[in-house]
């Protein structure tokens, strides 16, 4: 497959061991079955020092079988000026070893690494698609010393690294408009969806661990969750709804896209609600998806009596709890008020006017009494809570 590089214009900036030590230039790479609405671009990492070093490009995985150069990230200026910087996509969970991603460079060699667009996504966006248009893009290189020692190669942290940060030329593109419905085609939704379930699985395993005093494997990307029910959010396809609530915990974008298919999210929030295994952020944003599922019942077609019901035992349940956590018994007070509930108004009100109760509940703080009692006054007062759906 022939390659026909654009001309490149070299501008340098590179800081550690020597400023001009490293080169970092950007070309876009044209092919035959290149995509117009997914660039591709070899990135060149270069060695103009007069010796030779290695270079961290990322990490690897399975033994080598898999590497990701997330020390090379991309910065993108659109047409109005705005400019996003774009990392490259990690791995959607990691069970085993990882190792550095180590690339020797000789004086004057260099690796050329071919990525396309698509591999790289903004800080905090997973569903994010190019929209058509003209940019500027560049190349930044981060270079760090082998963070990644296992106790089998401890010898590597003594290899002479190169330390610091470069930049490429700046690199003009245009992407070409993207076909209507190939982004939401069938096999997409589920891929997402799937993978939104397979890292909230992960995050569970790695809360439940660290609960029991374990020492799990660490998260590769933390941010990877929220970002991922946020883009399965957008899809508002009720094939989701069992996806999205195991992401309960990460944020509000699993809470508010739950909200939105009403009662028919119910089971699933409440399996997370009843789960041994929950950590307590996701026992409270359990809460807040059903009370928000209440305050929207009239625009979702209301509730069924029998869930109503569900609900209602949830809210008698934590508001009697006496876990001491005083966050999850602000969420269920919340809960417990939005169902117009007598019996549970009552408890309400008496929260609100007797801190014996409070207590009664494990929350021993003085600080943390107040509040409690203040978030159920201002409930009996008609105020209403916070957030909003």
């Amino acid at each position: 497959m022939a390659l026909v590089l654009f001309t490149l214009m070299m501008s340098l900036g590179s800081s550690g061991q020597d400023q001009n030590a490293l080169r970092v230039s950007i070309a876009r790479i044209e092919a035959t079955n290149s995509k117009p609405s997914n660039p591709e671009f070899a990135i060149t990492l270069e060695n103009q020092n007069e010796s030779d070093f290695v270079v961290v490009v990322g990490y690897m995985l399975g033994n080598g079988r898999k590497m990701f150069p997330s020390a090379v990230r991309l910065v993108l200026t659109d047409e109005r000026g705005r400019t996003s910087t774009l990392t490259y996509r990690a791995p959607p969970h990691v069970g085993g070893r990882i190792d550095d991603y180590l690339v020797a460079l000789r004086t004057g060699a260099s690796y050329v690494l071919r990525v396309s667009l698509a591999d790289y996504h903004p800080v905090g966006e997973v569903g994010w698609k190019l929209p058509s248009g003209t940019y500027e893009i560049h190349a930044t290189f981060q270079g760090k010393p082998a963070g990644f020692l296992n106790a089998d190669t401890p010898g590597i942290g003594l290899l002479n690294f190169w330390t610091g940060a470069a930049s490429s030329n700046v690199l003009r593109f245009s992407v070409a408009q993207q076909q209507e419905g190939v982004v939401g085609s069938s096999e997409d939704r589920s891929a997402l969806i799937k993978a939104l379930h397979d890292e909230a699985l992960l995050h569970r395993r790695h809360d439940v661990g660290v609960r029991r005093g374990e020492k799990p494997p660490r998260l590769v990307d933390p941010e990877r969750l929220p970002q991922l029910a946020s883009a399965v959010g957008k899809l508002h396809d009720p094939a989701s709804i069992p996806a999205l609530a195991a992401a309960l915990g990460s944020g509000f974008a699993a809470i508010r896209a739950l909200s939105t298919f009403g009662q028919q999210a119910v089971p699933a929030i409440l399996a997370v609600e009843a789960s041994p295994e929950s950590s307590t952020s996701a026992i409270n944003e359990a809460l807040i998806a059903l009370r928000f599922i209440v305050e929207g019942a009239a625009i979702h077609g209301g509730i069924q009596q029998e869930v109503l019901a569900d609900l209602r035992r949830v809210a008698v349940r934590r508001l009697a709890g006496r876990d001491g956590s005083p966050t999850t018994l602000w969420w269920a007070i919340d809960l417990a008020w939005s169902l117009r509930d007598r019996e549970l108004q009552q408890t309400v009100d008496a929260l609100a006017s007797d801190a014996s109760l409070v207590v009664g509940r494990g929350i021993t703080d003085p600080q943390l009494i107040e509040q409690t009692q203040r978030r159920a006054a201002d409930r009996v007062a008609g105020l209403q809570p916070l957030p909003r759906p």
